[in-house]
């Protein structure tokens, strides 16, 4: 340390004391570019280290300098954060911008300070040979498979589906495949400050490493069943839309054979109700003209009949009241047998006569009956 006089050292005052630890390799999560919190109990302290709270991480890198001494480089080292649930990376522009005092309360949990090793570099690096290499090369392979394959989208659809199956094992993959992007741009860039305009230099040189940067991009983004998938689903999609069509007008045709079938089945039983109806009508009209013939013809025949059944009345009554007259005159004389054969005689007429009756009953319902039937 050097020797500063009492009267010309600041204060201490207002000065911050830091807890400066390593953030071990194996804690960095490199795939989602944090840490937890829940893993600071197992950093490595440093020490800790005295700042005013104003000055950036910039020039606090100086500082930490001769705090971690010559076998460690600080400017190997990236800064951690405590943002939310997790240490998120400090970049080199926020470097500039952060101040020492966003690292203590209320600003942080802990006074502390997390040094990452070997991050921003790779991280710079990789963003600077993105970044203006990355576009000529995208270009160059632009027009180099636009005059080879008449193909002007290979370079879209390779960066638009970067991982499909497995996301996991392409990291690294893709990793490699920026770092040769990277050191290929930096060689084109050392060859174009060779003399590099003679004729047939370009294609004797760049075409190859085309092709292979190329074929290794379509085979790391494209899947081999994407574009044979592409045309076959739409034609079976077009086959099965004309198959419906055809399916439809199909059951639209039957269903019109149907409906006429219906129509033709109702005229037919319209028809069959209606010669039923006309055949059952004629049937009773003519019944009901031979019933009206047969009685005006029958009326004179009747009543002769009811004359005649008057007559077979008055007879049996005249017949039964000499029968009983005569039982009653001979009544004291004869006892026994004739007695008894007089008085079946007159049972067998009176049973006669009710049984007549009865006939006439009968036959006279009948008669009604079916001429109620008939006539209805």
């Amino acid at each position: 340390m050097s020797r500063i006089p009492e009267k010309e050292r600041p204060t201490t005052a207002g000065l911050l004391e830091l807890h400066v630890f390593y953030v071990p390799e194996e804690k960095w999560n490199s795939k989602l570019n944090k840490a937890a919190v829940e893993a600071i109990d197992s950093f490595i302290s440093a020490g800790f280290i005295r700042v005013y709270p104003n000055i950036s991480l910039e020039t606090l890198r100086d500082e930490l300098g001769g705090l971690l001494g010559a076998e460690k480089a600080i400017d190997n080292f990236s800064f951690l954060k405590c943002v939310g649930r997790s240490l998120a990376l400090v970049k080199a522009k926020q470097e500039r911008e952060l101040k020492v005092k966003a690292f203590v309360p209320p600003f942080a949990p802990h006074p502390e300070l997390y040094l990452l090793p070997m991050v921003e570099n790779s991280d710079s690096v990789l963003s600077h040979s993105l970044t203006p290499d990355r576009q000529s090369y995208h270009t160059d392979l632009h027009m180099y498979s636009a005059k080879s394959f008449c193909v002007p989208a290979v370079t879209k659809k390779s960066t638009k589906f970067p991982q499909i199956k497995h996301q996991a094992p392409q990291q690294p993959r893709l990793t490699q495949t920026m770092q040769g992007l990277g050191s290929f741009s930096s060689s084109d860039e050392k060859e174009d400050l060779l003399p590099s305009q003679e004729p047939g230099w370009d294609e004797a040189h760049h075409p190859l490493g085309r092709e292979q940067s190329q074929s290794n991009l379509e085979q790391a983004a494209l899947p081999p069943h994407a574009t044979a998938t592409c045309k076959p689903t739409t034609s079976v999609l077009l086959t099965d839309r004309d198959g419906l069509i055809e399916q439809i007008k199909l059951v639209k045709e039957e269903r019109k054979q149907l409906e006429r079938t219906r129509q033709g089945l109702l005229r037919k039983g319209k028809d069959l109700l209606a010669q039923n109806r006309y055949r059952r009508n004629q049937a009773r009209d003519s019944w009901k003209r031979k019933y009206f013939d047969t009685k005006k013809v029958t009326e004179p025949l009747e009543s002769s009949l009811k004359g005649l059944r008057q007559d077979l009345e008055a007879f049996y009554h005249k017949l039964l009241h000499q029968l009983q007259a005569r039982d009653g005159r001979h009544k004291t004389k004869r006892l026994g047998k004739p007695y008894a054969k007089n008085e079946l005689i007159i049972q067998i007429i009176s049973e006669s006569h009710e049984i007549d009756k009865l006939k006439k009953k009968v036959d006279d319902a009948k008669m009604k009956l079916v001429t109620e039937l008939k006539v209805s």
